[in-house]
């Protein structure tokens, strides 16, 4: 009798082991069967061309954001865009005090200048409880 029950146990762990190695293989086939930069971002985000008289950013993926400005002062230079998010709003609603910002594109030169400031249409809310 015992020796039923350890080849039966036996027999449960190589059948584990045996799926475990098909499950691995698949998945390292599947890896290797996936195109070379497959899952690269730059290929999932496609540049816009835009006419001249709007900004052009340039992405870089590693690094900041660069925009080349048509017509201006700074068309020689790159600017550096930041995202920055402002304080719009200030409201009490009941034992909660809500703060509304807003985020803002801050486009500036090579010497930190700011050149622009566009307001985006994001919104984060804070809500902070009262202590009475």
């Amino acid at each position: 009798m015992e020796c039923n029950v350890d080849r039966a146990g036996k027999q449960s762990i190589i059948t584990f082991f045996l799926v475990i190695t098909v499950f691995i293989n698949v998945l390292i086939l599947f890896m290797i069967a996936a195109p070379a930069g497959h899952f690269d971002l730059i290929n999932v985000v496609q540049p816009v061309e835009l006419p001249d008289t709007q900004l052009q950013m340039n992405l870089d993926l590693g690094g900041e954001a660069t925009v080349d400005v048509a017509g201006g002062d700074e068309t020689e230079h790159d600017l550096i865009m930041e995202l920055q998010w402002k304080l719009e709003e200030t409201k009490i609603e009941g034992d909660y005090e809500i703060e509304a910002y807003r985020e803002y594109e801050v486009y500036k030169n090579a010497e930190g200048k700011v050149i622009e400031t566009r307001a985006t249409e994001h919104y984060e809310y804070l809500r902070y409880w009262r202590y009475r």
